[in-house]
């Protein structure tokens, strides 16, 4: 093999081997909340769900826009996070529920054209434990079940509050 035969295909190789791995983008939590905004907070309330609890959610300003002037059809473009700290629900001897300690982090980023976001609109689901480690589970059994039905959102539950 000659000299420059060599250099392209490693180039080659190289291109190939970025490419797999933009397409591959590990699900983070952010360092901080700067860029995020709370835009919903909602409680599941049926103990049996893995997501039961109080749902505070947070988006950031590349989905902003959208968020506000969501219309039938329209869609979040690339990039767009949201996240979601889920507390346990606690019962005080009054009977009143309150707020109890983080029990779980739901993380939603749009990237469609990913080969993993292909079964789930576009959107990558991941759920966190409390300090950050992924939890094990089936994005498009444990997360893409209950968003499939808001299709013409983008597959977003939450909606601007009023």
């Amino acid at each position: 093999m000659t000299m420059n035969l060599k250099t392209v295909l490693v180039a080659l190789l190289c291109l190939c081997l970025a490419g797999i791995l933009l397409g591959l983008q590990k699900a983070e939590l952010p360092d901080d909340m700067d860029d995020f905004k709370h835009i919903n907070t909602l409680v599941v309330p049926d103990k049996e769900s893995p997501i039961h609890g109080i749902h505070h959610f947070y988006l950031n300003k590349k989905g902003m826009n959208t968020f506000h002037s969501m219309a039938e059809g329209k869609t979040y473009p690339d990039g767009t996070i949201f996240i979601g700290k889920v507390f346990k629900v606690v019962e005080t001897e009054q009977g009143r529920l309150k707020e109890g300690d983080m029990a779980a982090v739901t993380y939603m980023r749009k990237q469609i054209d990913s080969e993993e976001t292909k079964n789930t609109g576009g959107w990558h689901f991941v759920m966190f434990t409390p300090d950050g480690t992924p939890k094990d589970i089936d994005p498009q059994k444990a997360c893409f079940q209950c968003h499939k039905p808001f299709e013409k959102s983008d597959f977003v539950i939450s909606q601007p509050l009023k």
